[in-house]
């Protein structure tokens, strides 16, 4: 157990911290397993080296205005300047804690309780970015107004008709984009429909004259000739703490085509969105003597990070492809 007077002793390079970080907790918050996360390929992470930054906002008619291009034998040329808009930013501090009493460390359970609360705690970190960055890509606040299709369960029906044609519906977006897009994101309820879409089946089957089966990401990707394709598969419980449990995906029955780079190096990336990310996650912890009879040890788990949109003509949203709204 921690002495409270070694926690003042602790320091970042410039920086006085009162709480020192944990090595082996930070070993085990930044190992902690969330399967099926998808935040980290949809919106990539950038390092910064400041809580205040700069980053690029690409604006949508660069690269479309056409000036006049004939010039006259003595006459000046005309002249474009190209670049984007430069805007202020700063990181958001993420995270959790949990108190672990010192009888429960000493209760000879087999189970280290200060690492099964980094390991919870850094789960539902990473669980709070996945429902953050859900909501940045399916939300239609963040599309161009022309690049957002909505469906509904009368004229415009969704994917989940069978005389929908989805195929249709993703090319002309992606034809319609002015940068071509790499990337499908489905929420896991678009592409169990997607998948099984007798129009799909049959163009990527043509042997298949019934259009029945389940296609594969990789006939749907060569299908769509798009680099990559994500489905969100993740769970949360989004009642208030002491309400009866609501389970939910956090992708819902939502489609986003978007041009994301990969791997992006600093905040001039041209992306849908992106993530400015200060160091990686980390624990701390320290002693507190008034919880509990022999006092407990705090553990806490955070980050420092912000999701940015970027290009907002680099995304195109379909709204209920996957479900009829309710």
């Amino acid at each position: 157990m921690p002495d409270t007077n070694d926690q003042l002793a602790f320091a970042v390079p410039g920086v006085n911290r009162p709480i020192p970080v944990n090595p082996e907790l930070t070993g085990i918050a930044i190992a902690a397993p969330v399967p099926g996360m998808i935040a980290d390929d949809v919106c990539p992470a950038f390092a910064v080296t400041a809580e205040t930054f700069k980053w690029n906002e690409f604006p949508p008619e660069q690269g479309l205005t056409v000036p006049e291009t004939r010039v006259g034998r003595t006459s000046d040329v005309s002249r474009l300047e190209f670049g984007a808009v430069e805007r202020d930013g700063s990181v958001e501090d993420h995270g959790l804690e949990d108190l672990v009493p010192v009888s429960d460390q000493t209760a000879n359970s087999g189970i280290d309780p200060r690492a099964l609360a980094a390991e919870m705690l850094s789960q539902i970190v990473t669980l709070a970015r996945e429902m953050r960055v859900s909501k940045l890509l399916f939300s239609a606040s963040t599309y161009l107004s022309g690049q957002v299709t909505t469906y509904d369960d009368s004229a415009a029906k969704g994917w989940w008709d069978a005389d929908s044609d989805p195929l249709a519906d993703l090319e002309n977006a992606r034809d319609t984009m002015l940068v071509r897009p790499n990337t499908l994101t489905l929420g896991l309820p678009s592409w169990t429909t997607l998948r099984k879409h007798p129009k799909m089946v049959k163009a990527a089957r043509s042997v298949s004259s019934t259009g029945e089966g389940r296609l594969s990401i990789d006939e749907v990707r060569d299908l769509l000739e798009i680099e990559k394709i994500v489905v969100g598969r993740a769970v949360a419980n989004f009642a208030k703490p002491g309400q009866d449990p609501t389970i939910a995906r956090l992708w819902g029955p939502h489609a986003s085509l978007s041009y994301t780079e990969s791997v992006v190096k600093s905040g001039r990336a041209y992306s849908f969105c992106a993530t400015a990310r200060l160091g990686g996650k980390f624990a701390l912890e320290y002693f507190n003597p008034r919880a509990g009879l022999q006092g407990s040890n705090v553990v806490r788990v955070g980050e420092r990070l912000r999701e940015l949109q970027i290009a907002k003509q680099a995304g195109w949203l379909f709204e209920n492809a996957g479900a009829a709204p309710a």
